[in-house]
C-alpha cells in the first residue's frame, strides 16, 4: 500500500542537468554501485 505513494527510482529529469554535467553524474552513479556490488559479491579465485 505504502509503495504506491512513492516514486520507484531515480528521476532523472529532476535533476536539471545537461551535457557533460549528466554525463559526470551517470558515471558516478555506475561507479558506486559498481562499488557496491563488488564489495558485498567479491570475485573468489579457486
Amino acid at each position: 500500500m505504502f509503495r504506491d505513494f512513492k516514486t520507484g527510482g531515480y528521476q532523472i529529469n529532476k535533476t536539471y542537468l545537461h551535457g557533460d554535467r549528466l554525463i559526470s553524474l551517470i558515471v558516478l552513479i555506475t561507479i558506486a554501485y559498481s562499488s557496491a556490488f563488488l564489495l558485498i559479491f567479491p570475485h573468489h579465485t579457486a
